[in-house]
């Protein structure tokens, strides 16, 4: 499932790889590795928000920066 997302994630599939991170939680709640998979998580969750405000800097018409 990690592997799926950081697929996901280098293809800039973003809510994809957050959903699928998410199942690896979900499978194994306990897991030692939980820890930086939910690390991981915040990486992505990062990049989401960077790739919303370059697109909404995109949406601006010109010259209203």
């Amino acid at each position: 499932m990690m592997t799926r997302a950081k697929i996901l994630a280098q293809q800039t599939k973003l809510a994809e790889s957050l959903k699928a991170v998410d199942e690896a939680i979900a499978f194994a709640p306990e897991s030692p590795l939980v820890p930086g998979i939910k690390g991981f998580r915040k990486q992505i969750e990062s990049m989401q928000k960077a790739e919303e405000k370059a697109a909404k800097k995109d949406a601006e018409p010109a010259g209203q920066e």
